[in-house]
């Protein structure tokens, strides 16, 4: 026999503190579930990060939009507003009404961008401004409508000045003096009078002031009876001249004090409003990057962690169950072979290896015994031949009591006496068939010693029966045992397999991430669109401001706030995408780790798979071993009828010894048969 060796069931140097017994004291599923419990924190601690990443930025992409879509609203009220103007003062300056006809539109149009603006504005700030700008421009509205009215009253006035006798301007053959004067008078009130008509100015309004007086002293310094046509018709011209005077200064004031005032209240809110909105935008992008910043720094502790985590949960779940199954396998295998002096620690554990540890060491303890069996099983065949000769008439046979020992060694004794005596008595009867009586008193003899040795010999086949039913329970209970290991087995690849489909539902979870991530992208693709539209609105905008001279130059300052507000928007979008590829490219690796899990739970589900095919090999080992068993249990049983039946035989040959005299030369024909030594 070999040295003992000792199967452990903890690794070599491992000292037997708290975490090993806890470690020991484990089931199987408990192990697996737990890191399986372990791997769905992980991911959930990461999915939830992800969920709170995603909710800053989708927010902070919200008020991106909102402040984006309250520009664009704003710039389209800026254009609108400086079309109004435009329109207005075309309007002003030579009252055509199909300019007088565009300024209502315009100004529903820039009160309905107004109006969404603010809606679209959330900060109380910017929307009492945009509220101010709202009261402004309907103040303007009005405005807009009495200069309107004013120039309008300006057109009758000069409709009406124009139907006045123009000719009393003109010098006339023969004029006098004092009507020369007064010709030359009116010839300049009618000068400033046309001007009134398409220049609005003061200078205008202040030429006319000098001339009218001179022009009313002249018609006062005519003599009576002078140019009767001029005294008659003058009075009217210079009636008429005034009102367009006054509708003139009216008009003037209208536009200069109400129109043009109103308007620049109008370009500064506007100009506040959108560097407010600039500003905001500047603070959404840095709390989008702060919030990103945070968020990236999160990710990396988060895995950083959970890799740290999953790493030791394997040691934890790899270090319990790989090297007490494989010193658990050295032992059966050398088992197996016959080494029944190994010793089998574990027993004390708690789960499915301590349960095997249990029945590999009652296998052990029955091994002796198995070993017992099968020593008895050869001894008893080499005895059957024996005694099979010996029924073929060759007693000239014996059993070999070499390495024999116990009751083996006295039934081959027993045998060998018998066959001894049989052949000795043979020869003696062969020899000494003369004599009867004698032969007959020593066959008495010798009977005696074959029914003594016969009794011997069933009793010892008793003993050898029992034996043999007791090795066939402990085989049965051996096989019965690794029939429940082998159950366990099963139930280890099960869970197993529950811990890949586990694996699997986290790399679809990392998945799911990692689309969400795209989807991010499309969006930040959309703002960016939106920041290009922006800056060609911008654009637009600068040449349409250029166009209208000096009435844009205000609205050339916002459409470039505009375009350098579109260029941020853009950048941000950028570095958005930028952030969500680095989230996907993360969300990669996460499935990759993932992947690498379900390896792991594969090769564990091989192990235990290859464990639970030993198992089970081991009891169709036990089964075969249990029918050998019964099958020599069967040929004991029939030697011991054999062993009876010699008892019976020898009563019946002292019976018949009476009737052996006359059976004597019957007997010596049959003795010639047998082989005698």
């Amino acid at each position: 026999m070999s040295t003992a060796a000792s199967v452990s069931s903890l690794p070599p140097g491992t000292t037997d503190l708290a975490p090993a017994r806890l470690s020991r004291s484990l089931k199987l599923g408990t192990r697996i579930y737990g890191l399986s419990a372990g791997l769905i924190l992980i991911v959930a601690v990461i999915a939830a990060i992800g969920y709170v990443g995603l909710e800053r930025q989708g927010n902070a992409l919200l008020d991106y939009i909102r402040v984006s879509q309250a520009t664009e609203g704003t710039l389209r009220f800026g254009w609108e507003f400086t079309r109004v103007r435009r329109h207005m003062a075309n309007f002003v300056s030579d009252g055509s009404p199909v300019e007088a006809r565009f300024i209502p539109e315009h100004n529903q149009i820039a009160g309905e961008q107004i109006a969404q603006v603010a809606s679209r504005i959330g900060n109380q700030e910017r929307k009492v401004l945009v509220d101010e700008i709202g009261a402004e421009f309907r103040k303007f509205v009005r405005a807009s409508d009495e200069v309107i009215a004013l120039r309008n009253g300006l057109t009758q006035a000069q409709a009406a000045f124009s139907e006045a006798d123009t000719d009393i301007a003109t010098p006339q053959p023969g004029d006098s003096d004092a009507a020369a004067r007064l010709r030359a008078a009116l010839a300049i009130v009618q000068s400033q009078a046309s001007l009134m008509g398409s220049t609005i100015s003061v200078a205008v309004h202040q030429g006319y002031m000098r001339a009218a007086p001179a022009a009313t002293a002249a018609l006062a310094a005519l003599p009576p009876g002078d140019a009767p046509r001029l005294q008659a018709t003058a009075p009217a011209f210079l009636e008429r001249a005034a009102r367009l005077a006054t509708a003139h200064e009216r008009l003037r004031q209208g536009v200069e004090t109400g129109f043009n005032e109103m308007a620049n209240r109008l370009d500064a809110l506007l100009l506040t409003l959108i560097e407010r909105q600039q500003a905001f935008a500047d603070q959404v992008a840095a709390q989008a990057a702060d919030a990103s910043d945070a968020i990236q720094r999160w990710m990396l502790i988060v895995a950083a962690a959970s890799s740290l985590l999953g790493i030791l949960l394997c040691i934890f779940v790899v270090r319990g169950i790989i090297p007490p199954l494989r010193a658990m396998t050295r032992a059966m295998v050398r088992l197996s072979a016959g080494d029944a002096s190994i010793t089998v620690n574990g027993s004390d554990r708690g789960d499915e290896i301590g349960d095997m540890a249990r029945a590999l060491d009652v296998f052990r303890r029955n091994a002796d015994k198995i070993v017992a069996m099968m020593s008895a099983e050869a001894v008893t065949l080499e005895i059957g031949e024996t005694i099979t000769a010996a029924a073929r008439h060759d007693l000239t046979v014996r059993v070999d009591l070499a390495n024999k020992s116990g009751f083996l060694r006295d039934i081959g004794v027993a045998i060998n006496a018998l066959l001894q005596g049989s052949s000795d008595t043979l020869r003696d009867i062969g020899q000494s068939t003369r004599q009867v009586a004698s032969a007959v008193a020593e066959a008495n003899v010798a009977i005696g010693q074959v029914s003594g040795g016969a009794r011997s010999q069933n009793t010892a086949i008793g003993q050898v029966t029992q034996a043999l039913a007791e090795s066939a329970k402990a085989i049965r209970m051996v096989s019965t045992s690794a029939n429940a290991a082998s159950e366990k087995g099963v139930m280890a690849a099960h869970m197993v397999e529950r811990g890949q489909v586990s694996a699997e539902q986290l790399a679809r979870t990392v998945e799911t991430i990692a689309q969400n991530s795209r989807k991010i992208s499309q969006i930040t693709q959309v703002i960016a669109g939106i920041a290009n539209r922006t800056h060609i609105l911008s654009l637009n905008a600068a040449i349409e401001a250029a166009r209208a001279g000096e009435h844009g130059k205000g609205f050339v300052v916002v459409a470039q706030e505009v375009g350098k507000l579109a260029e941020s928007a853009a950048q941000n979008a950028q570095q958005i995408t930028d952030i969500v590829e680095q989230a996907t490219a993360d969300a990669a690796l996460g499935r990759t780790a993932s992947l690498a899990v379900k390896e792991t739970m594969d090769s564990i589900a091989g192990d235990v798979s290859q464990t639970s095919q030993m198992i089970r090999s081991i009891a169709v080992a036990m089964e075969e071993q249990q029918a050998t068993v019964t099958q020599i249990e069967a040929n004991v049983v029939d030697l011991r009828g054999i062993a009876s039946g010699n008892a019976v035989a020898a009563e019946e040959i002292t019976a018949t010894m009476i009737q052996l005299s006359l059976l004597a030369d019957e007997q010596r024909q049959r003795l010639e048969t047998f082989k005698t030594s």
